[in-house]
């Protein structure tokens, strides 16, 4: 028997005959121990079953070894590094001194004569032992360690891959270097290095345009925003924060002492096969520095005309102002919405042997072959109109500016337009008929634009309902009658909603399309701009010629079954510009016509609330009084930017999945108290789904279940940085210590074996919460 074993034994015959424990007790605390990876008496201490000081005067009168107070000793910081922070929390060890050849070490069991042959194996060094307090060693162990303690609670249940994520320098992918660097060892690697590898190949696995790291009054935000919408991924300490952004400033080549000012930089990686530009922002801000990292896929193509989801109405209205030779042309929206893409694909569309195509763009987010692109630098004095000016003396047949920003490049970029170039530019306005407006407030004149004007594309980025997991159903009837007034539907129509399942990471949305408002300037329109008309009346003539509002493409898309009425309703706004549509044929018509002259459809309106005939020009029904303008009222579905389930909830929140009603009913009212919201789920794919969509602040999870077993879900669940955090204790049956292991495998927290008390649950459940509240601690202590 092992030395390990004898003293154990010891130990635990002591603890019992003396009182100290109960069998039931000892016996936990051993269960428990395999979860924790610490020594018993440790664990013991922990779960509250003894006093560390009866185990410390028991080991100091049966061992006689020297005692150590290791808060009136100092501790050499360069011994205590020599054994890894890992094998010193598991064993209770810090070694404080070193004499000659002699490593003197404190221990919480001195007698563990293997873990004093693996001390000596580590460091080279004769071991010491010293008796310390468990308690004084922990706090010793953080003092040296610092972060490292922290890292490692942070990491030990992460079972992401990191990709191989590689750095490539700015030279070599200037260069046209495709050989990428040796991957990072992530095994061995510092531990913030694989952290923020695990962040960034994580980012780049879903898809995230952006990564944000956010630093606030007692916690670090990491965030990514996918297909639009920014989500929260992870909850980090505080303490790792200085750290995390002097990693990404090492890579961006930053300067880590500067932390005052705002510092941009780029870093380029290989991930899954692809390379990647990363443009670091660093922000100084009262609780630090806050990072975002735009992340551009350098290996994607710049998708053709015939991918950007244009309608072939769409279609024909935008190939009648690219293929003209002269002449000016906007993309606009707001930042986000794709105006860059569309305007690459028009390039690619444009670009022939037979045309010089010239931008001048800020920056230059994708290179174009044959394309002779321009990169603004203000440092350098190159600014977009010195550009522009430039270009000009180059015979230039097509001009791409990347945005119009100021009087001077709007002026020239027109005049340019007139003197026989074709020229695209975006801008940041709301619609199409907005952008005449941004102009003559930029101060060109009406003359310039209604002579240059070819037309304006406004778009936005809608997120698609995934294919695997929409279900039809029935919006409210008062939000139907809404958007019947601005695109009449068929009889019969269906309509889809978001649920949310695994390929769709449980948004229900899965990957962008565009809408598109696509306004052709005819001599009308050129008339009405010179006359000072304002947008509305624009925006009333270019509907009634023909032009689909944001708002009309975007529900050609509802109907179609590709969005949802929720996206569009949150994305773009719903429009009233008294303009009636034919509910028959689709056609504008007058609102005193009593049928359409298009195609004789008898017209009659309704108030969508009593049924009543009403006129349209009407403000409010004179049956009931119902509102009929813009104020009526919307049913849930269709309001703007609902929060999420994880931001409506109260926390703390614990998430009970168990197939059971009994079992999941006795954990409801043992916790009850110590949870403000408790959800229950009965089969592993709602509980793996309710996980990924609350993030619960405890998930108490069996074993045995229909559709997904525990162990299933909760390697899924470690397999995200998203859920990756949330504290998991399993419920077993299982006694078999090869069952019980596999849970720890697969990334639990602790484990309890059936049938079980509901104190013992409460207790090993706070006890799971101290040492999280402990973790997510700002620097000093756990706040209130």
């Amino acid at each position: 028997m092992s030395g390990r074993n004898t003293e154990r034994i010891k130990l635990e015959s002591y603890l019992l005959r003396s009182g100290k424990v109960t069998p039931e007790q000892l016996a936990e605390a051993r269960e428990r121990q395999r979860g924790a990876k610490r020594p018993l008496q440790d664990v013991l201490v922990e779960m509250g079953f003894v006093d560390e000081q009866d185990i410390f005067n028991w080991l100091k009168m049966f061992t006689g070894i020297p005692v150590v107070e290791l808060a009136d000793s100092e501790v050499d910081e360069k011994a205590a590094k020599l054994v890894p922070y890992k094998f010193a929390v598991s064993n209770g060890v810090i070694p404080f001194r070193i004499e000659g050849d002699q490593l003197y070490v404190a221990m919480s069991n001195p007698l563990d004569v293997n873990v004093r042959d693996e001390l000596r194996r580590l460091t080279g060094f004769e071991v010491k032992p010293f008796l310390a307090l468990p308690s004084s060693i922990q706090k010793a162990i953080e003092r040296v360690h610092e972060v490292d303690d922290t890292i490692y609670d942070v990491l030990k249940n992460i079972m992401v891959d990191d990709e191989g994520i590689s750095f490539v320098s700015d030279e070599n992918e200037q260069a046209g270097d495709d050989a990428e660097l040796a991957v990072e060892d992530t095994g061995s690697c510092n531990p913030i290095v694989r952290l923020v590898n695990l962040i960034l190949a994580e980012a780049v696995k879903v898809r995230a345009s952006d990564l944000h790291i956010e630093p606030c009054r007692q916690i670090v935000f990491v965030k990514y925003r996918v297909d639009g919408m920014l989500r929260t991924v992870m909850k980090l300490p505080t303490v790792l924060m200085p750290r995390i952004t002097a990693r990404i400033k090492i890579m961006a080549k930053l300067d880590i002492a500067e932390k005052r000012v705002p510092q941009d930089g780029r870093a380029f990686i290989a991930a899954r096969g692809r390379k990647f530009d990363l443009r670091v922002s660093t922000l100084p801000t009262i609780y630090g520095e806050k990072t975002v990292i735009r992340i551009l896929d350098k290996s994607s193509n710049v998708i053709g005309l015939e991918n950007l989801n244009l309608l072939p109405k769409e279609r024909e209205r935008l190939e009648a102002i690219i293929t003209k030779p002269y002449g000016m042309f906007l993309v606009v929206g707001p930042t986000g919405s794709g105006k860059s893409t569309t305007l690459y694909s028009i390039l690619q569309r444009v670009n022939r042997e037979d045309n010089n195509v010239i931008t001048v763009e800020d920056p230059v987010e994708y290179n174009l072959k044959g394309v002779n692109q321009v990169q603004v630098n203000y440092k350098a004095g190159l600014t977009f109109a010195k550009a522009i000016r430039s270009i000009l003396r180059q015979d230039p047949d097509v001009v791409m500016v990347g945005e119009i920003r100021d009087a001077e490049t709007a002026e020239i970029s027109v005049r340019a337009s007139m003197t026989g170039h074709l020229v695209m530019s975006t801008a940041h306005t709301n619609d199409a008929p907005s952008a005449v407006t941004r102009l003559l407030d930029i101060g060109v004149d009406k003359f310039l634009i209604a002579s240059s004007l070819l037309g304006v594309i406004a778009q936005r980025l809608l997120r698609r309902l995934c294919p695997h997991c929409k279900e039809t159903y029935r919006p409210d009837e008062r939000l139907l009658a809404k958007i019947a007034s601005q695109l009449p539907f068929k009889e019969g129509q269906e309509f889809y909603r978001a649920v949310g399942c695994e390929h769709c990471d449980f948004t229900g949305y899965k990957g962008r399309m565009a809408v598109f408002e696509i306004m052709l300037v005819d001599p009308t329109i050129r008339e009405m701009i010179l006359d000072g008309e304002n947008d509305r009346a624009i925006m009333y003539y270019a509907v009634k010629a023909g032009m689909d509002t944001l708002f009309m493409s975007g529900l050609r898309r509802v109907y179609a079954g590709d969005t949802s009425l929720d996206e569009l309703l949150r994305v773009v706004e719903m429009q009233d510009m008294d303009i009636l549509l034919c509910p028959e044929c689709g056609s504008p018509v007058e609102e005193d016509f009593h049928f359409c002259v298009h195609c004789g459809h008898k017209l009659s309106f309704h108030c969508p609330n009593c049924g009543e005939p009403v006129k349209s020009a009407w403000r409010f029904c004179r049956k009931c009084g119902a509102d009929l303008g813009r104020s009526l009222p919307l049913p849930a579905e269709a309001r703007a930017a609902e929060p999420s389930p994880e931001e409506t909830v109260e926390r703390p929140l614990l998430l009970i999945v168990d197939d059971d009603k009994s079992i999941r009913r006795m954990i409801k009212i043992a916790l009850r108290k110590s949870f403000k919201t408790i959800v229950e789920a009965d089969n592993g794919l709602d509980g793996l789904r309710f996980a990924r969509q609350l993030r619960p602040d405890m998930m108490v999870l069996d074993v045995m279940m229909p559709g997904m077993t525990g162990f299933e879900v909760c390697k899924k669940l470690r397999s995200s940085l998203e859920t990756s955090q949330v504290p998991v204790i399993l419920l077993t049956a299982l006694s078999e210590e090869e069952g019980q292991q596999e849970g720890i495998d697969v990334g639990a927290d602790d484990y309890i074996t059936k049938p079980f008390s509901p104190a013992r649950l409460k207790a090993r459940v706070e006890l799971l919460m101290k040492r999280r509240m402990r973790l997510m601690a700002p620097a000093g202590g756990v706040s209130a």
